[in-house]
């Protein structure tokens, strides 16, 4: 029901068209400079704004619980 979407849906929508960018226009960076350099660069851009983000929203960082930890290992794995 498109009523009661929420901004974690509209979050995910916006990101099949980011991710379809990203996937399109890094083709020729991937080409020219390799996968693991372009991804590196992409996280080192993300991070700024994930760290403000967090710290202007209070995240706290605890300890990983086990759940986490075996979360990890699977996609890790898989």
């Amino acid at each position: 029901d498109l009523a009661r979407a929420g901004r974690g849906d509209l979050l995910l929508f916006v990101s099949c068209f980011t991710w379809a960018a990203y996937t399109l226009l890094a083709g020729p960076l991937v080409s020219r400079n390799g996968s693991l350099v372009v991804t590196a660069w992409a996280m080192l851009a993300a991070a700024p704004p994930c760290l403000a983000f967090g710290a202007w929203q209070g995240v706290v960082l605890a300890e990983p619980t086990p759940r986490a930890w075996v979360a990890l290992v699977f996609l890790g794995l898989l």
